[in-house]
C-alpha cells in the first residue's frame, strides 16, 4: 500500500467536501406558482389569528428571470393591521445565501420578509414590534402548486 502525500490527501478531502456540498439555490430552482397555505399572526399574550381564515389571499408566480407576478389581499387583522390591503405582487425577487426576498413594485410588508425554501414551500417567521412597543409573530408559508 502506498502512502498519500499530505497535499494529495488535502486535495482528496477538498474534493469530497465539494461533492458533499449542495449547489446554492438559484431562481431557476424556485420557478412556479405559489399560494399562501399558512398565514398566522400572534401578538404577545393574545390568541393566534388565522389570517387566511379571515379572508386573506396571496398568490405569486416566480419566473426564471427573477421577476414575479401575483396578488395579495388582506382584511383588517385585529392587532396587526388597521386597513385592508389589496396589492399587486408584480416585481422581482432575489436569492442570496439561500434566502429569498420578494420585491413587489408596491411598498408592502411582503417586501420586508425573508423566505427560506423547503422543497415546494417557501416559509418565513418573524417577530415585529409596532409603534406602541407591542410585539408579535407572523408566520407565512407559500406552497408551490
Amino acid at each position: 500500500m502506498t502512502d498519500l502525500h499530505p497535499w494529495k490527501a488535502g486535495i482528496l478531502a477538498l474534493a469530497a467536501l465539494g461533492a458533499a456540498c449542495s449547489n446554492p439555490l438559484a431562481p431557476k430552482d424556485l420557478v412556479g406558482s405559489y399560494t399562501a397555505t399558512t398565514f398566522t399572526v400572534q401578538r404577545h399574550n393574545a390568541a393566534l389569528v388565522d389570517v387566511l381564515g379571515l379572508g386573506a389571499t396571496l398568490t405569486i408566480e416566480l419566473h426564471a428571470d427573477a421577476t414575479t407576478s401575483g396578488h395579495f389581499t388582506m382584511p383588517v387583522v385585529p392587532g396587526f393591521s388597521t386597513e385592508p390591503l389589496d396589492e399587486s405582487l408584480d416585481g422581482t425577487y432575489t436569492v442570496h445565501n439561500d434566502v429569498i426576498q420578494l420585491t413587489p413594485g408596491t411598498n408592502t410588508f411582503i417586501s420586508t420578509l425573508f423566505f427560506q425554501s423547503h422543497g415546494n414551500r417557501l416559509s418565513t417567521y418573524y417577530t415585529f414590534v409596532d409603534g406602541n412597543s407591542q410585539s408579535g409573530n407572523v408566520s407565512l408559508e407559500l406552497t408551490r402548486q
